[in-house]
Order: structure tokens, then sequence, then C-alpha cells
């Protein structure tokens, strides 16, 4: 049987959201024109929004910016935070939550990524409207419902 993913959203707030102790991970969605930042995972085989575990100490905003730096290669100076989603998979009777915050950028610094195989995940980066992310394959299941979600604040 393939694993499945179950997800739904929350709707609370960040200061809920502190209290919980399932928190997994953060996700960022960062805004240009309408369009969103996608790196291409070559270790899955997939489009994801700059995301990463939550480490011990560390809060889901901080998580945010770090992982939006080190996926990316962008220092974010503000994020706002949007809502958190239940991630369960069918192999694991473990709810966990992403935390989603945005970022919206003014200025795109495109030409600044250079892939480093032995540190980065994302050997492309592509900036996608909602509309390009509902046509392109290969998109992450989560990061697909999570926009979906909230397609009033990504278009």
């Amino acid at each position: 049987m393939q694993e499945q993913l179950y997800i739904s959203r929350l709707n609370i707030s960040y200061e809920d959201v502190l209290k919980q102790n399932n928190l997994s991970s953060s996700t960022v969605i960062m805004l240009h024109n309408h369009s969103m930042l996608f790196g291409w995972n070559t270790w899955r085989k997939q489009w994801e929004l700059p995301s990463g575990h939550i480490e011990d100490g560390e809060l889901p905003n901080q998580t945010a910016i770090r992982e939006v730096n080190e996926e990316v290669h962008y220092s974010l100076g503000q994020i706002k935070y949007v809502d958190s989603f239940s991630v369960k998979s069918s192999a694991d009777t473990n709810e966990r939550i992403r935390v989603v915050f945005i970022a919206n950028i003014s200025d795109v610094k495109q030409d600044a990524y250079t892939y480093d195989p032995d540190n980065d995940e994302n050997d492309k980066l592509e900036w996608m409207t909602l509309q390009d992310v509902s046509n392109k394959k290969n998109i992450d299941y989560a990061d697909s419902f999570i926009l979906k979600s909230l397609k009033n604040m990504v278009s």
C-alpha cells in the first residue's frame, strides 16, 4: 500500500502554535509580483517551497529564516505568520505541525544563486505563479495543498 499524506489547515494564532508540542517544520512562501520562489530538490526530485525542520531550542520563525538562507540563499528581514497545518502520513500515527510564513520580496536577486552540490538541496530556483504551480508536475503535495488553502493571500 502506498503511503498517503493527510493535511489540514489549523486556523490558529502564532501564540497558540508556540504552545504545541508537536511542531515539526517551518515553510516560507516568498512572494514577488504574484509569484512564489520554489527550489528543485535534487534528493526528492520535486519542486518545493523553502522549508525545514525546527531544531531544538529554535522558534518556528527562526527556523523559517534559517531555512530560506540555507536553501535559496536569501537573507530575510521580516516574515509574517500565516497559519499552521497538521500533517500526518498513513505510515505514521503522529500528527506533525508545519508552520507557514509569508515574506514579500521587493528585490529579486535571481543571479546570486550558485548551486553547491555538497551543501545545497536545490540545484535550481524558479519563480512561479499559482497557475504555474497548478500546471507543473512534481510539486510537493503538502506545498500544493498549503498554497491552495492560502490562494487569496498568494495570488
